[in-house]
């Protein structure tokens, strides 16, 4: 955590910096400050989809669904094909039950990677419908 503020202040704007600082904050169970870290990278590079979908997993963590529904809306504007986002987001819309949607990333998500064991899960909760 240190070397990664060293790095920012050093060069406030490096997104790389401000995305491991999340990584090694969310690694201590400090989500909240990991949030915070994701956030300033998305800021600082808008295409940085890891760095959005980061922040939507840790929203999602703390049962702020919506908001990382769009957390994982803006990592697959910068990167249509996040297999990984495509997945997260159809899991987020199923807790909101919006089947329709879930529906429409479970397929996307089949398309990029149709033999993983996630793979397996996507198709089970298509058939599930």
């Amino acid at each position: 955590v240190d070397a990664y503020r060293q790095a920012i202040s050093a060069e406030p704007r490096f997104a790389a910096a401000w995305f491991n600082l999340g990584n090694a904050l969310r690694m201590l169970g400090r989500l909240e400050a990991a949030a915070a870290a994701y956030q300033e990278a998305s800021r600082q590079d808008p295409a940085m989809a890891p760095a959005w979908y980061n922040l939507a997993d840790v929203l999602e963590e703390q049962g702020k669904i919506h908001d990382a529904v769009t957390s994982l809306k803006a990592a697959l504007q910068a990167s249509p094909s996040y297999a990984d986002a495509h997945l997260n987001l159809a899991l987020c819309y199923e807790k909101l039950e919006l089947r329709r949607e879930a529906k429409r990333h479970w397929e996307a998500y089949l398309k990029l990677d149709g033999s993983s064991q996630w793979a397996r899960i996507a198709r089970r909760h298509l058939a599930e419908r």
